[in-house]
């Protein structure tokens, strides 16, 4: 017995081996995948964990120092807790940033001695998941959580290439880039953006730090699925999770929302941290504990710490709390009002000691400000202040006309909200739970404060006619459409359903943007990428805009001396480490230059007495500026560029270089912008 277990013990054995052999080898031979798709996955699979772990130490934070608040239900602690976590991240990034601690071995050896230092709360974060509930009560809810199950996989597929987002390469992204080159925080160049407040400009510098950009735009991706779970939260608190599912849906089908959220952008948090100060204020009122009034002071101050438009943040947040609470105190004042000061003050000190001015560049110039900017700037604030009855015509416009990438408005939206919306005024009625009632009228409030800042916005300045800037507003526009869809049954009558039709009416709708999203993934085509079948170099080369731009700026790495000086062209993301440049981010340097200069020999001999040998034309951008009647561009100017390229420097680089002609409208043009985008020229010796 015991010499026939032996004999099948080795059969076994031999056939185990056998079968290792046979396969191994057959692979060796075979390979399913090569280094490179390996290496591709492995990438994005880092930016992923990176991404992951500093928002998993974003929730650890928040429960630390908000485990003496009760909250509502998991969802809401789980979500309320990141965020808050997620701003004592980036303020500490700041602190190491000024410090010049800007070391990846400090970053990872930070990261991961905080988690151990804090794994228990790691370890209570996972119980918290597991404990999360939105249930599913129908069919109508179901198809909802599908549609939006499929529009976050379908906009995280999009997170993982190379940003190609026009302003993540303008400042989002080059701002961190700067910093990690310097080794410290400093003052910023000659780009006015770099001082906008940097919440999530820190944010992307950490991902840098502990690696590359790559895990940027699944940070900020990341807030979108936190303001769904702070809208899921909020509607189990005070309405149904119907409601909630409604509410999520009609936020994930406004397409250029989704859209920004796949980028290195701020809107996605923007609008996080605006629901959640509501949130906040919502149920501090309810509870009158001071901790909650603590926590909206908080977020109003993140919020005030990601944008200069939410200025209007912390005024509604006050005005719903004065409405809301009749005999309000001095300690829930002192308290709202010290945390907005507290979680927005880094910022704007950090722009009065470097830049002169607390909101730079507005109001009060500074650095790098002159009565040359001072007045370009005041004569393009006009909006609709010549026709003030637009203003009424502004939802409609925003939704039917506005497009994403198009001058009018500049975001695609749903038409779900201007559809829906009026609605409620047919269907409004009281609702049973008193404080289901006080809920909704403080969130008409609020979001009818935001609304209005946005339409003082398109009465004063053609640059706030974009409809991104009211995102902030859109999660509580969200749940007001989905109340009203809710009450909708309240008209149906035996013989019709309005409920029903909206209802089918809405899934049809979301079917629709559900194709254009999918069709928007394939035009993107990242799946060579993000498997491996092509470099990222490739990627950018294909798709960057202007065609050659990625060429162009690769051409700058091969110059001996890399100091150049921009023209037209804004982005210096990704102009290769060792190169030095002046980027036009307001495409006002040449203008600016004859302000300073007058003439092409006296342009010359300044730029290099600035160190700059070399000056890049983006003749495309030049010629857009020319065709759409730039104001602060005259033809004298565009004669000053042309003796100054062809009398004072040599092309180097490009086919075409500053020739231009009368079009037939009357109005300059400069030939084959589309075809030849880029001209770079080495300055003369004087």
């Amino acid at each position: 017995m015991k010499r026939e277990s032996i004999s099948k013990g080795f059969v076994i054995l031999v056939a185990v081996g056998w079968l290792f052999v046979v396969v191994i080898n057959y692979y060796i031979a075979h390979k399913p995948f090569t280094g490179e798709n390996a290496l591709a996955m492995l990438n994005h699979l880092a930016n992923l964990v990176i991404a992951g772990l500093l928002y998993l130490l974003a929730a650890t934070i928040g429960q630390r120092v908000t485990r003496t608040l009760e909250f509502a239900s998991p969802l809401q602690a789980l979500v309320l807790r990141t965020g808050l976590g997620l701003g004592l991240i980036s303020f500490a990034v700041f602190a190491l940033g000024l410090l010049g601690l800007l070391q990846r071995v400090l970053f990872w050896s930070a990261l991961l001695l905080a988690l151990f230092l804090l794994r228990h709360d790691v370890r209570a974060i996972w119980r918290a998941l597991g404990a999360v509930r939105f249930p599913i009560a129908s069919r109508f809810e179901r198809a909802l959580a599908m549609f939006s199950a499929a529009t976050v996989l379908l906009a995280f597929v999009t997170t993982l290439p190379p940003t190609l987002a026009w302003d993540a390469q303008l400042y989002h992204l080059f701002g961190g880039k700067f910093a990690f080159a310097h080794g410290r925080i400093g003052v910023p160049p000659d780009v006015l953006s770099l001082s906008y407040p940097a919440f999530m400009a820190m944010l992307y510098l950490a991902a840098m730090v502990l690696k590359d950009d790559g895990a940027s735009a699944l940070i900020h991706f990341g807030f979108t699925l936190l303001t769904c779970g702070a809208l899921a939260s909020l509607c189990l608190r005070f309405f149904s999770a119907r409601v909630g599912w409604i509410a999520i849906a009609l936020l994930l089908s406004v397409p250029s929302f989704v859209l920004v959220s796949t980028w290195p952008y701020t809107d996605a948090a923007l609008a996080f941290f605006t629901l959640s100060a509501l949130s906040a204020i919502l149920v501090a009122t309810e509870q009158r504990g001071i901790g909650w009034y603590l926590i909206a002071g908080a977020f109003a101050g993140l919020a005030l710490g990601t944008k200069y438009t939410a200025a209007i943040v912390p005024v509604a947040m006050g005005i719903v709390y004065l409405v809301r609470q009749k005999n309000w105190a001095w300690s829930h004042l002192v308290a709202l009002v010290g945390m907005t000061i507290l979680f927005a003050f880094p910022w704007y000190a950090r722009n009065w000691i470097f830049m002169g001015n607390p909101i730079y560049p507005f109001l009060f110039g500074g650095r790098y400000w002159d009565a040359f900017r001072n007045q370009l700037y005041a004569g393009s604030a006009s909006g609709f202040s010549g026709e003030p009855w637009r203003l009424a015509l502004a939802p409609w416009e925003a939704t039917i006309l506005g497009q994403e990438g198009k001058a009018m408005y500049e975001a695609t939206i749903t038409p779900l909200l201007l559809a829906v919306l009026p609605l409620l005024l047919i269907v409004w009625r009281k609702e049973t739970r008193a404080i289901t009632q006080r809920a909704l009228q403080h969130i008409f409030v609020f979001v009818g404060i935001l609304f209005a800042f946005w339409l003082l916005g398109l009465y004063y300045s053609d640059g706030l006619k974009q409809t991104r800037l009211l995102f902030p507003a859109f999660p509580a526009f969200c749940l007001i459409a989905a109340l009203t869809l809710e009450r909708l049954s309240a008209l149906d009558v035996p013989q019709f359903s309005l409920a029903r039709v909206t209802r089918w009416i809405v899934l049809f709708v979301l079917v629709l943007t559900l194709l254009g999203q999918l069709l928007g993934v394939i035009q993107l085509n990242p799946l060579p990428h993000l498997l491996g079948f092509e470099s990222r170099q490739a990627y950018l080369a294909q798709r960057l805009t202007p065609a050659g731009y990625w060429d162009a700026m690769q051409f700058l790495g091969t110059l001996p001396t890399p100091r150049v000086y921009f023209l037209w062209e804004p982005r210096a993301y990704y102009v290769p480490d060792q190169v030095v440049t002046q980027p036009d981010e307001v495409l006002d340097l040449f203008p600016h230059l004859r302000y300073q200069y007058r003439d092409a020999a006296r342009i010359a001999r300044a730029l290099r007495a600035q160190g700059y040998e070399y000056v890049l034309v983006n003749r495309w951008g030049l010629s857009f500026m020319l065709e759409g009647g730039y104001t602060g561009l005259t033809r004298e100017d565009v004669q000053v560029l042309h003796e100054l390229t062809t009398q004072h420097a040599r092309q180097i680089y490009g086919g075409l270089g500053v020739e231009f002609r009368i079009g037939e409208t009357g109005k300059l043009v400069i030939p084959n912008a589309d075809r030849e985008a880029y001209a770079i020229y080495r300055l003369r010796e004087p």
